[in-house]
């Protein structure tokens, strides 16, 4: 999925497909973890996210302190440059808040359309059955990632 940010004089977009987080057209060289965290904070952009949420999703099942959360975001906040402090909003005891991002339908997102058509089923009932598998394959990335980290950690 393609988000942008609702201030349109931000010109910053965040592609799922590509893994791209990009300013004013350039991609932004982010590690892997910035990349979780930024596509975290994107799908929460309305609200305060709490440090704890952070960890969870970003490091599912491992322990990690609060400066490797600090790490993370300073790194990210450094690839934003001079507007970081507009774009990830630090709520003092409380955690982080993104400027509101919007998702941006692509072409290629109107499979809904044909495939309801094809099958003869209401579009609503297809899109639902996308939003389900989306839900699914996001749970089994998780789990992916869970065993990498597990396979890394018995590795060392």
């Amino acid at each position: 999925m393609l988000w942008r940010s609702a201030e349109s004089e931000l010109e910053l977009e965040l592609d799922e497909w590509t893994r791209e987080l990009r300013l004013g057209g350039v991609v932004l060289n982010l590690p892997p973890k910035c990349f979780e965290l930024m596509r975290f904070l994107v799908y929460r952009s309305e609200r305060v996210v709490s440090r704890q949420e952070l960890f969870e999703a970003v490091w599912p099942g491992v322990q990690v302190t609060q400066s490797s959360l600090n790490q993370v975001v300073s790194l990210l906040r450094s690839e934003l440059g001079p507007e970081s402090q507009r774009i990830l909003r630090t709520v003092r005891g409380s955690g982080y808040q993104l400027a509101t991002f919007i998702r941006v339908p692509r072409k290629s997102e109107c499979v809904p359309k044909l495939a309801a058509a094809r099958l003869q089923m209401d579009e609503g009932d297809v899109e639902e059955l996308c939003s389900e598998a989306i839900v699914h394959l996001e749970r089994v990335t998780k789990a992916l990632q869970a065993l990498m980290v597990a396979r890394s950690t018995n590795r060392a």
